[in-house]
C-alpha cells in the first residue's frame, strides 16, 4: 500500500524528515501557493523502499525556497522527484536538490527533475542539483528546464477564439498536470486541481 502525504509551503521556515521502510512506498507532495521555505529529507531505510517526491510552486511576489534530500540507505531503493514551478510578476524560486546514495545502498535508482515556467521578464529561478554517490552499481540522473510559454501554442489557442489570459491559464494547467497525475488517489487529485485553479485565477 502506498502512503500519501501532502504538505504545504508556508512563510515560516521549516524542515521535515520522512522515512520509508522495507518494501514500503511513499508519495510526498509539497504544495507551494505562497512564498516560504522548506527542507524535506526522504530516508529510504529498507530494502526495496520507493518514494515519489513531488512539488508544485506558484508564485507572484516573494521567494519560494525548497531543498530536498533523497537519501538512499538500503539496497534496491528507488526515488523519483518531479518539482514544477510557475512564476508570475516578480516572483522568484530557489531549488536545491540533493541525491545521496550511501555505501549501504547498491542497486539504488534515483531521479530528480525540476521544470520551471516563467510568465514575466522579472521572474527569477535558481535551480541547483547535487549528487553524492558512495556506492557502486547504481543509477542516478537529474535534469532541469526553465522557459516561457510556447508562442505557437498560445497562438493556436487564441486563433480558436480563446482570450489570451485564458489560453495562458490552460497552458499552465497542462504544464502542471503530469505532477497531479502521479498522485494515486482520485479524490486528492481533484482537490489539488481545484486549489491550483483558484490560485491561477487569482494571480493571472
Amino acid at each position: 500500500m502506498t502512503k500519501i502525504i501532502i504538505d504545504q509551503l508556508n512563510r515560516k521556515k521549516s524542515k521535515r524528515t520522512l522515512s520509508v521502510g522495507k518494501s514500503e512506498s511513499l508519495v510526498y507532495l509539497l504544495l507551494g501557493l505562497q512564498p516560504g521555505s522548506k527542507e524535506v529529507t526522504i530516508n529510504l531505510n529498507g530494502k526495496g523502499a520507493t518514494a515519489e517526491i513531488l512539488g508544485l510552486f506558484i508564485g507572484r511576489q516573494g521567494t519560494g525556497q525548497i531543498k530536498t534530500i533523497q537519501r538512499h540507505l538500503a539496497p534496491d531503493t528507488t526515488s523519483d522527484l518531479l518539482i514544477k514551478s510557475v512564476l508570475f510578476d516578480e516572483a522568484s524560486y530557489n531549488y536545491h536538490g540533493m541525491i545521496r546514495i550511501d555505501r549501504s545502498a547498491p542497486g539504488a535508482n534515483a531521479y530528480q527533475r525540476n521544470d520551471n515556467l516563467l510568465l514575466s521578464e522579472k521572474a527569477l529561478v535558481n535551480t541547483r542539483p547535487e549528487l553524492e554517490i558512495l556506492a557502486n552499481d547504481v543509477r542516478c540522473t537529474h535534469g532541469a528546464t526553465t522557459g516561457r510559454i510556447n508562442e505557437a501554442n498560445l497562438f493556436y489557442l487564441t486563433s480558436k477564439g480563446i482570450a489570451k489570459k485564458e489560453a495562458e491559464r490552460l497552458i499552465v494547467e497542462g504544464f502542471l498536470q503530469d505532477v497531479l497525475e502521479r498522485i494515486p488517489d482520485q479524490k486528492k487529485r481533484n482537490e489539488l486541481a481545484k486549489q491550483l485553479k483558484r490560485k491561477l485565477n487569482h494571480v493571472n
